[in-house]
């Protein structure tokens, strides 16, 4: 009996110590499969990184070369008329080809060139550069951001982050414009390259709402009411940021009426898109409200 005993226990202790052995053989795959996982990211995210900025790098290196290119295949196509002092067909085509290189180049430079990807200029009290705020329509035309609703475009007092967002909030409320949220970064190209895309649709709005002269209001179609467009730098409002889960720049919110859920898009967006998304949502009705039923209306259900 003190046998059997004996050899029980053994056999009970190496099943135990076996099952030990075989869990930390496991935590140890588990651990090493996450660690793994976790440098593959690392990995891919350091080659996306690196190919995106020799890609920025090339393309601006072309951008800085646009104009001697220009003057160069002009200068080419001048010499050879002066040369042959006729104009030939391999001149002729020589002077169309440099021509349609120089176009070409000169739309290349107003798409990706430093023009193309300015942004809208306003400091605060302190003098440094702030990169939030309203996208405002002024009378010469011309869109300029205004950080703090209180003061005039351009400029911004302290405290002019919660009184953007108090008039983000009031212009939710209301309804009586449809309003654009850009969630942008600094250095962001396609957060700047949206811009302009942007700044076309307020001027295309502020031109159809007085052409229809108030019907928006009358007649409640947000798709003819002025667009109010608010930039919000993730760095100025980190927490604005991370209520609306921004994960990648720029992300529009775009809203209609209230009550509506709006619409949330990632990554830059062409005019003709834009518009087909901002008709989308101002063409939503909010939910109409449940009658409260009566004695009747409960008999009769």
């Amino acid at each position: 009996m003190g046998r059997r005993g004996v050899l029980l226990g053994a056999v009970l202790a190496a099943g135990l110590l076996r099952s030990i052995t075989m869990a930390f053989s496991l935590a140890s795959i588990s651990a090493a499969e996450t660690q793994a996982s976790n440098l593959l990211s690392s990995l891919q995210s350091g080659v996306g990184h690196v190919l995106l900025f020799t890609s920025v790098t090339f393309v601006q290196l072309i951008v800085r070369m646009i104009p001697g290119l220009a003057v160069l295949m002009l200068g080419y196509a001048g010499y050879r008329i002066y040369s042959t002092g006729s104009f030939n067909k391999s001149t002729v085509l020589g002077l169309v080809v440099a021509l349609g290189l120089t176009y070409g180049l000169i739309r290349l430079g107003q798409r990706f060139g430093p023009g193309a990807v300015r942004a809208p200029l306003a400091r605060d009290a302190a003098g440094q550069p702030v990169r939030s705020g309203e996208l405002v329509l002024m009378q010469s035309g011309e869109v300029v951001l205004r950080p703090d609703p209180r003061q005039a475009a351009g400029s911004a007092e302290p405290g002019w982050q919660e009184a953007l967002a108090q008039s983000i909030q009031v212009a939710l409320v209301q309804g009586q414009e449809q309003v654009v949220l850009d969630f942008s970064r600094k250095g962001c190209a396609y957060c700047a390259k949206q811009l302009p895309v942007l700044e076309e649709l307020i001027r295309a709005r502020a031109a159809g709402a007085s052409a229809v002269a108030g019907s928006a209001f009358v007649g409640g179609n947000l798709a003819l009411a002025p667009l109010r467009v608010f930039l919000l730098d993730a760095e100025e409002f980190p927490q604005l940021a991370q209520g609306f889960q921004v994960q990648a720049f720029p992300t529009l919110w775009i809203f209609g009426h209230p009550q509506v859920d709006p619409i949330v898009t990632q990554g830059f967006m062409e005019r003709p898109k834009l518009e087909e998304v901002l008709q989308i949502e101002a063409m939503k009705r909010p939910p109409r409200p449940q009658k409260k039923k009566g004695l009747l209306g409960k008999i009769f259900r």
